[in-house]
């Protein structure tokens, strides 16, 4: 069972709900039911969206942010889209994405663990206001992660490591769809469409999660299972899908240690150093 790390800040107000079946064991319409904070569910939820929000909250992870938010704002004031920023100087776009992080770690929105589903991770965002200044995560937003890869991670003590990084960049790339809604209030304000990575988004909506996973990262992650079915996964392989500027991209199997660094110490390289996550803002 996995223990929760008293010493890592906790995710303020986690509220975490999973589908039961109403009446019978095997009969009844699905239902949501809250989770208590002593389930191994809500304990392992709670530690991967830690270090998904460290991630971001690192220096390298808040100039991501930062200019990724500078921009969608700009691509949607070509459009002609409205956006919660107002008349504010770009320049002032990094202390918002810091503000936008503490208030996220603050109040975190709903996180709803459910059986299906067409990814791990996703967030549902909601019309929540007009200025950067109003803004609340609960109010603007829902989580719903399947439950195969939060299973995963409590089932095999041999291979939690693999599926706790790919819970942890699901959330990370989800946490980045919130910060657009942050930024737009509606969410029918799509992401511009030059701010996405090959192989995602259209000619008409960008892909932020994938596009952040391609500057933050270095190239977008894929999971594979060389055999049986995701929901029953044999020898699991991360590996980063690097964009190349024409032909397949390139495959890189990501190394057991960077993962291991990564959800046990809070560690990760960039450009060739190691950084430490949730460096003080």
């Amino acid at each position: 069972m996995p223990r929760r790390e008293t010493h890592i800040p906790r995710i303020g107000e986690l509220e975490v709900f999973s589908q039961q079946r109403t009446s019978g064991r095997d009969q009844g319409p699905l239902d949501y039911h809250s989770i208590s904070d002593v389930e191994p569910v809500w304990i392992t939820l709670e530690s991967a969206l830690d270090v998904a929000l460290c991630l971001h909250e690192t220096p390298e992870g808040i100039q991501a942010l930062t200019d990724l938010g500078v921009l969608i704002v700009q691509g949607l004031f070509r459009l002609g889209n409205g956006h919660t920023f107002g008349n504010r100087n770009m320049s002032e776009m990094r202390r918002h994405v810091i503000l936008f992080l503490q208030i996220v770690r603050r109040r975190f929105p709903q996180v709803y663990i459910r059986s299906s589903g067409r990814s791990d991770a996703i967030t549902d965002r909601r019309m929540w206001g007009t200025d950067v200044d109003d803004y609340d995560p609960k109010v603007a937003a829902r989580f719903y992660v399947r439950d195969w890869i939060v299973d995963e991670v409590i089932r095999d003590p041999s291979r939690a490591n693999i599926f706790k990084f790919h819970l942890v960049i699901a959330l990370a790339h989800e946490i980045v769809h919130l910060f657009v809604g942050y930024l737009t209030g509606d969410p029918n304000v799509l992401t511009p469409p030059n701010l996405s990575a090959r192989g995602h988004g259209s000619s008409t909506a960008g892909e932020s999660g994938n596009y952040w996973e391609r500057t933050f990262l270095g190239g977008t992650l894929e999971m594979w299972f060389p055999r049986g079915s995701v929901e029953a996964p044999g020898s699991a392989h991360a590996y980063l899908l690097l964009e190349t500027s024409r032909g397949p991209r390139m495959a890189r199997r990501i190394s057991p240690t960077y993962i291991d660094n990564m959800v046990n110490r809070r560690e990760y390289r960039v450009q060739g150093r190691a950084a430490q996550c949730c460096s003080k803002f």
